[in-house]
C-alpha cells in the first residue's frame, strides 16, 4: 500500500504519539541511560559504550 504520492522526507527527530510502545534517541551524549521518549517510560541501560561527538555532514 503506498502512503506516499510524492517523495517522503522523515522529520530530522521522530516524536512520540500514543501508538508508541518505546523510542530512543541515544542523544544523551553522556552517561549509562538510553532515556524512552514514549509515555511508558522504559529507558534503558548502556553497557561498555563510548560517546562520540555527532559529526553532521554538508549537504
Amino acid at each position: 500500500v503506498a502512503r506516499y504520492a510524492e517523495d517522503f522526507e522523515p522529520a530530522q527527530r521522530f516524536e512520540p504519539d500514543k501508538d508508541t510502545l518505546v523510542l530512543y534517541h541515544f542523544d544523551e551524549g553522556t552517561g549509562d541511560v538510553a532515556h524512552d521518549e514514549s509515555e511508558n517510560h522504559y529507558d534503558g541501560k548502556i553497557k561498555n559504550a563510548t560517546w562520540v561527538k555527532q559529526i553532521i555532514p554538508e549537504p
